[in-house]
């Protein structure tokens, strides 16, 4: 069909299908209005459409996956309120398109949807919206603003990779499309934040609130360059990989007293971070955590940590002081790689039950820096690794082990049931009351007895 003086064409909503190569040619059509019934248009459906500007857009869920209008600059997109998803390649390499508004409606947009619009400068996306595919907005350099009308929707919506996010590329975020998010506060709703949630976000300068957040997703906070206060709540559970890495003005951080594991490259790159604490709900400090982290100058460890990943505080330069708690089972590779400037190291626990990957304490200064307990002296004077420090000092004291109620110097299902029968009034038995806060609340409670149960089976 070749009708070149059509210059105007409305689908009504009766049209299920449009047929392959059913439009193709008219090149005179500048508006197009797409019927809320359509569930497909075959490939050619609009090949040769040179002149149409003007779509909109009102098909509920259309498969289109693949590009639909090859030939069209279309510069202006008008997306229907009762649209429930955008096609793959919807609107690929239109790059006349500047603006986009995608209604409440809406709760999927395709891969690819919006790939290649170099000249899209500011998208609003609605409070429907759940998931984004894959490079939905790959190489629309020119976005320089989000706007959206609920935090709550936005961190639950899931981002396939950085490219589905506007914000890789737009770095400011919008509320109700007049004020831009500086100071976050995620409202008390929200139980998680999903993936690359805020990634790139560089107007971000805090984050701080949700009483109901239990984690936080993976490069949920990359690259947010501006970020210097980060409060994470104690509801928080779980630090995603990636969570706050290259926040290089990052200066002020809070760690939750519920955390129990903090991801990969979590906070690696934060280049202004000076003072960490870690509370002693963290078993596990996985790998790159903190590493590259130049100017941190004191990390204070809780005392149920039980795994330094590899590299977790490489090239940590300004690091000058470390306590390895009693709880430490094992330090992987390089995990304190090029920390030149460190003065001291206090380990408390039996060397032969850590288990160290290689050049752990590559580039450490190795003499007169190593401090341990009187009673593993001899043990770290012959282990790999440890016996390069020369001379150890055996001047600590206590190294109590948190956990460990009973006394017999592990941290096993015993001392659950030997706290468990203390705050259920039974005296009975050995008991060690400084290492039996192990939620860290100030109180010896049942809180205890399920966090170190938690610790027992590995959670």
């Amino acid at each position: 069909m070749r009708c070149t003086a059509l210059t105007s064409l409305t689908i009504p909503n009766s049209v299920l299908n449009i047929d392959e190569a059913a439009l193709s040619g008219c090149s005179g059509l500048t508006d197009l209005t797409i019927g809320e019934s359509v569930e497909s248009i075959g490939m050619s459906s609009f090949y040769e459409c040179t002149n149409l500007l003007n779509l909109t857009w009102n098909a509920r869920n259309c498969d289109a996956p693949n590009e639909r209008f090859p030939d069209s600059p279309i510069t202006s997109l008008s997306i229907g309120t009762n649209v429930e998803s955008l096609p793959e390649k919807f609107m690929y390499q239109k790059t006349g398109l500047t603006s986009v508004s995608i209604p409440n409606s809406v709760t999927t947009i395709g891969k690819s949807a919006f790939s290649g619009c170099t000249g899209l400068n500011n998208i609003h996306i609605g409070t429907g919206v759940n998931a984004i595919g894959e490079d939905a907005f790959l190489g629309c350099t020119a976005l320089n603003k989000v706007n959206m009308n609920n935090i709550s929707a936005w961190c639950g919506i899931s981002f396939a990779n950085e490219a589905s996010n506007p914000l890789y590329y737009a770095h400011h975020l919008y509320y109700m499309n007049l004020t831009e998010i500086k100071e976050l506060s995620i409202p008390n709703t929200v139980t998680a934040i999903s993936d690359r949630a805020f990634l790139w976000c560089y107007g971000l300068t805090k984050v701080s609130g949700g009483s109901a957040l239990t984690s936080i997703g993976a490069d949920a906070f990359e690259a947010c360059s501006n970020l210097q206060t980060v409060i994470i709540p104690n509801s928080v559970t779980t630090i995603g990989d990636g969570a706050f890495n290259q926040c290089e003005n990052l200066t002020s951080l809070t760690i939750g007293n519920s955390v129990t594991s903090i991801g990969n490259e979590a906070f690696e790159y934060c280049d202004a971070l000076e003072q960490v604490s870690i509370p002693a709900s963290v078993i596990t400090i996985v790998d790159r955590a903190f590493s590259n982290c130049s100017v941190i100058s004191g990390f204070e460890m809780g005392e149920s940590v039980q795994s330094i990943g590899a590299r977790a505080f490489r090239n940590c330069l300004e690091l000058t002081e470390f306590v390895i708690p009693a709880s430490v089972k094992s330090i992987g590779e390089r995990a304190f790689y090029n920390c030149s400037g460190i003065e001291r190291i206090e380990s408390y626990p039996n060397p032969a039950n850590v288990t160290l990957g290689s050049e752990v304490f590559y580039g450490v200064e190795k003499e007169g820096t190593l401090h341990v307990l009187p009673t593993h002296l001899s043990a770290y004077q012959t282990a790999d690794q440890w016996k390069d420090f020369t001379p150890i000092t055996d001047d600590l004291t206590g190294g109590a082990l948190l956990g460990d109620v009973n006394g017999d110097g592990n941290v096993d299902v015993s001392d659950v049931v030997a706290l468990a029968n203390h705050v259920m009034g039974d005296s009975s038995g050995t008991f060690v009351a400084e290492n039996a806060d192990v939620s860290g609340n100030g109180n010896i409670d049942v809180a205890d007895v399920v966090a170190l149960a938690n610790i027992t089976m590995g959670n």
